[in-house]
């Protein structure tokens, strides 16, 4: 063997060394009883107990924007928190609008306060869109991740943002709207697909909070009443070839009959009181799903149930109640509660004692660490599929949470704010 064929062998040897070296180093890092990941996987879903994020600090209010976390801390700043779909490491989370940035965009708007989805409500009354997709960061000279719009005008006192269209309710009792309307769900009595700019919605007075589902709004005002307009059966919902766009509009579709239930296609610009409630003073929806806090803490629910996240299994309720509930029905098995978070497929709640409560869909762990669900009824999978997604139609409680203030659920994704301003986050991020 001479000394070129000596040299290349050596170097083989190495490169295997290395690679072994570096086999064996993962194996002792990882966790007792792991399996080694597929390198080209990254199980960022399911498996982890809510986590707490660094840098967060002094939380005041957090959204999902689909499974990306947002939030707003008390000195104004903006931020936003996402896994890569092939990071396999935790990134931190990232300051998408600096305070000071802010300042200078918008100098007489104030600070961000508050933030549903991508829409960020200023302290002066005005409302900042992000946009669907967040750039890695602002600032005052990339103009590519600039807010992509703003709307002004005072006397804010509730915003919600829905899939594609928006709800403002204003400190007159007035109801605002502008985006999305092919079902109705800006409630303005017109036949335009998409509005680009807010109106009011008539017949409207004393609103004091608002939702926003996919194709559905709610409304509350100062006397516990609940209104609700758009369509929130549409059998397109969970259709993966009918992106929500406004050249390619949801309503009107034909009615179907699904579950035992004629589900209606068409759009409903109208607003109506929701009947059988009793006295309410929160409202939320995220996607085909509403949920009513009343003044007792008592929680309700109506709309799909196709996961239980409405508190009843799918196909096992009285009556013969399945994968749709249309009248308003309490959920059973909590304690008083003192806010709710709807989710796509899950709900949350949030009791006196800082507790959070979570119940329906768990195929990424949004309900908390997975829970063990061997011989437990499954839900079928969103998209038909024909896999199977674990849930829980009793509410639970999530462990390992510090005592809770705020809550937030998305799509498949759940947080939650403690005591101390820190952010927690579960399921799908």
């Amino acid at each position: 063997m001479n000394r070129r064929s000596v040299v290349i062998l050596l170097l083989a040897l190495l490169g295997l060394w290395g690679v072994r070296h570096a086999l064996d180093h993962r194996r002792s890092t990882a966790m007792p009883g792991a399996s080694m990941p597929d390198p080209g996987f990254c199980p960022r879903f399911g498996a982890n107990p809510p986590q707490r994020l660094p840098v967060l600090r002094d939380i005041v209010s957090i959204s999902f924007v689909s499974s990306r976390l947002v939030a707003v801390d008390r000195q104004g700043n903006v931020w936003t928190y996402f896994r890569g779909e092939s990071n396999c490491d935790d990134p931190a989370p990232v300051k998408v609008l600096a305070a000071d940035t802010a300042r200078k965009l918008y100098p007489t708007a104030g600070l961000p306060r508050a933030v549903q989805r991508s829409s960020v409500l200023m302290d002066g009354q005005a409302i900042i869109s992000l946009g669907l997709e967040f750039p890695d960061r602002c600032d005052a000279v990339n103009s590519k991740c600039l807010p992509s719009d703003t709307v002004g005008f005072g006397g804010i006192v509730a915003l919600a943002a829905g899939d594609r269209h928006m709800l403002v309710a204003r400190d007159d009792g007035s109801l605002w709207s502008s985006g999305m309307n092919d079902c109705g769900q800006l409630g303005r009595e017109d036949d335009s697909a998409y509005a680009d700019h807010f109106r009011q919605v008539p017949g409207m007075s004393n609103i004091v909070a608002v939702a926003a589902g996919m194709r559905s709004s709610m409304a509350l005002d100062t006397g516990g009443v609940v209104f609700t307009w758009g369509n929130l059966s549409n059998p397109l919902f969970s259709s993966p070839t009918s992106p929500p766009v406004a050249g390619n509009p949801y309503c009107p579709y034909q009615d179907i009959e699904w579950a035992g239930h004629r589900l209606s296609g068409a759009r409903d610009d109208y607003p109506r009181e929701v009947a059988s409630l009793p006295r309410i003073r929160q409202i939320a929806t995220y996607y085909a799903s509403d949920l009513a806090l009343d003044s007792k803490g008592q929680v309700w629910g109506w709309g799909f149930n196709t996961c239980g996240q409405l508190g009843v299994n799918p196909g096992q309720g009285p009556d013969r109640i399945e994968y749709y509930i249309e009248h308003p029905r309490r959920i059973e098995g909590l304690p008083p509660i003192q806010a709710i978070a709807s989710g796509k497929r899950h709900s949350l709640a949030l009791d006196g004692d800082g507790r959070v409560w979570a119940w329906g869909e768990n195929a990424d762990s949004e309900l908390g660490p997975r829970l063990d669900l061997s011989g437990s009824p499954a839900c079928d999978n969103e998209y038909g599929r024909g896999d199977r997604a674990g849930f829980s139609a009793a509410p639970r409680i999530v462990p390992g949470i510090g005592k809770a203030v705020a809550i937030a659920a998305g799509y498949n994704s759940s947080a939650a704010i403690d005591e101390n301003g820190d952010v927690w986050v579960w399921g799908r991020h």
